[in-house]
């Protein structure tokens, strides 16, 4: 997917009369400072205000569509990251849906991956249903497999599959939340709430769960707390 990165240098470009030789000096810096800002505009402000050199992180399109948003910074695209959801697929005392391969399975159908590209990136990327990427060699050799699956938006797909995997459990669905032992089955999801695009796509995993009967907890916080 492209990414847009901000990224402004400081430097004054010095002619050397002796073309004969190199400068006397070496490029290396006497320092690097590097400072971490958990605001987004906070950080852009810094740089338009020449506080930094170089802002390195992704910017929402939404904040540089227009040419005012961009003055005082040189923006670049730049191929980058993927997003992907982690599931917990292991079993404890309280019951894990997840535990289940097929309910982990099921995810794939109850997820718009259109909407997260079109609307929460403005268009800079592209779905992906694998761990591979169409530009990775070893996606050829998974191709065919992937298109039995049929990976696409399909939430009456994913409640049917989740519904007959849950039943076979003995888990049963009461006043339209799924019970098991008598007990509401609850899930918690941890959400990035330090990148929006990331925040959106927990939110909108958590309502569409809701949507099929689980109670959903959600847990917002940045990505140190998620590795607490």
């Amino acid at each position: 997917m492209k990414l847009l990165l901000v990224f402004i240098l400081a430097l004054a470009v010095v002619n050397v009369v002796n073309y004969e030789v190199f400068a006397e000096k070496s490029t290396f810096f006497d320092s690097v400072k590097f400072i971490q800002y958990l605001d987004e505009n906070t950080a852009l402000e810094e740089v338009r205000n020449g506080n930094l050199d170089i802002y390195y992180d992704r910017i929402s399109s939404d904040r540089l569509e227009n040419p005012k948003s961009r003055e005082g910074l040189e923006v670049f695209d730049s191929t980058g990251r993927s997003y992907s959801i982690l599931v917990n697929p292991a079993e404890s005392n309280k019951f894990n849906p997840f535990s289940i391969k097929d309910v982990r399975f099921a995810l794939n159908y109850l997820i718009d991956r259109k909407l997260i590209v079109n609307e929460l990136m403005g268009g800079y990327g592209a779905p992906m249903i694998s761990n591979y990427s169409p530009s990775d060699p070893e996606y050829l050799t998974i191709i065919k497999q992937l298109e039995t699956f049929n990976f696409r938006y399909n939430p009456a797909l994913a409640e049917e599959i989740i519904s007959d995997t849950l039943e076979k459990k003995g888990a049963i669905k009461s006043n339209g939340y799924w019970e098991i032992d008598q007990r509401p089955i609850e899930i918690t999801i941890f959400i990035r709430s330090d990148d929006q695009v990331r925040k959106s796509i927990g939110e909108i995993l958590a309502s569409e769960l809701e949507k099929i009967g689980f109670i959903v907890k959600k847990d917002y916080g940045d990505l140190n707390k998620a590795y607490v």
